[in-house]
Parts: structure tokens; sequence; C-alpha cells
């Protein structure tokens, strides 16, 4: 027995997914944010959501250095799905001729975004590593959403590949245009 499933069906049920994963990242972002300000503005114990009510206590300064380097994650990962929802709800994506400038520019700056994911996630964990060596009880970067910075690196290195063989497939198009 044999299952068949279009592109069609796959790229609308990867398209629900990236629509679930998108409303989440921009619900996490936004509780990130939120919880920055409140807790730097009106209730320290606001810091009790994300575990760094101690790091309050001790140092409120690099909790919000540390709470920072959280909301760029956030946002990055959001604006990264916001670009991947791009992709399936622009009508510029045709599957007859794939390899346009648009979908090159699209998975550039994914990759862009990708390795900015990785950099600031991998400085938030360097700065919770230094911010633990000062003997401050704090969580570990997954509970604060900064970890897999190497798979974010991976990730960015990929998309960057991808972006060079759609360009090449471009050329390849165009040249394949002109000796019609």
């Amino acid at each position: 027995m044999e299952i068949k499933i279009s592109t069609q069906t796959l790229l609308q049920i990867f398209k629900g997914l990236t629509w679930i994963v998108f409303i989440g990242l921009c619900i996490q972002a936004g509780t990130v944010l939120f919880n920055v300000l409140y807790a730097v503005s009106y209730q320290p114990n606001a810091a009790q959501y994300f575990f760094l009510d101690k790091l309050v206590e001790v140092a409120p300064s690099n909790f919000v250095v540390l709470m920072i380097h959280m909301l760029i994650v956030a946002v990055l990962k959001a604006l990264l799905f916001y670009i991947v929802l791009k992709l399936f709800t622009e009508k510029r994506f045709d599957l007859e001729k794939p390899f346009t400038i648009h979908l090159q520019k699209l998975l550039s700056n994914m990759a862009y975004i990708a390795l900015g994911i990785s950099l600031f996630a991998a400085w938030g964990t360097r700065y919770l590593k230094q911010l633990t060596a000062m003997k401050i009880e704090l969580p570990n970067n997954e509970t604060l959403f900064m970890g897999g910075a190497d798979v974010w690196l991976l990730l960015g290195i990929i998309l960057l590949v991808l972006s060079l063989v759609v360009k090449r497939g471009i050329e390849m198009q165009q040249e394949n245009e002109l000796t019609i």
C-alpha cells in the first residue's frame, strides 16, 4: 500500500505548521518584552517567570542585558518564520519556474537571520555562564530560549549554500531561455 501526497498538499501542510510556529514565536517574543518592561519598571517579582528573580535582586543591570539577548533571539526567530510565511503566501513562488531572484533574496535573508540568531544565542549563553561563575543561581540557556546556537549556525550556512545554488539555477534558467 502506497500513500501518495502531492507537492501542493505538502506545501499547504507546511504552510499551516509555519503559521502555528510563527504565532507561537510572536507570543514568546511578546512575553519576553512584556516581562522585561514589567520587571524593570513596576514589579521586580515578574522576573520569577524566567527564574531570574535572584539575578534582579543581585544585579538588575545584568538582568536587563540577559533579557535583551533573549528578546533579540526571540524576535529574530519570529522574523525568520515571517519570511518563511512570506515565501508561502506571496504569489511570486511558482513551481513551474522555481528559480527566481525573489526566492534567492528570501533564502539569503533567512540565512543571515539564522546566523544572527546563532550569534546572539551564543553571546547570551556566554553571558549566562559568566553570571553563573559569579555564583548567582540561574537557569540553563534552554530554559531562557537561547540554546542551540550551533544548530542555528548550521542552518544559516545551509541556507547560504541553498541561496548560492538558487542563484546558479537562475543563471542556468536564463541561459536556457536564451537558447530556445
